[in-house]
């Protein structure tokens, strides 16, 4: 590990910056992600098309 962080292979700081990513939106993808896989993992052995047209409706409604 200690031959990775002297070689540059590995940041020091724990994450490079780039102009087209900042920190927030990692943590907010990341949230969602984590959402959809909860999701998923709850629904796994459901038909997600009524599920998701009932959600959809819903929300639609409320606009």
């Amino acid at each position: 590990m200690e031959e990775l962080k002297d070689s540059g292979a590995m940041p020091r700081h724990g994450c490079v910056p780039s102009p087209w990513c900042c920190t927030e939106t990692v943590v907010v993808d990341f949230h969602l992600y984590l959402k959809e896989i909860e999701f998923r993992f709850n629904y796994r052995n459901e038909n997600l098309y009524p599920i998701l047209t009932k959600m959809l409706v819903k929300a639609a409604s409320d606009l």
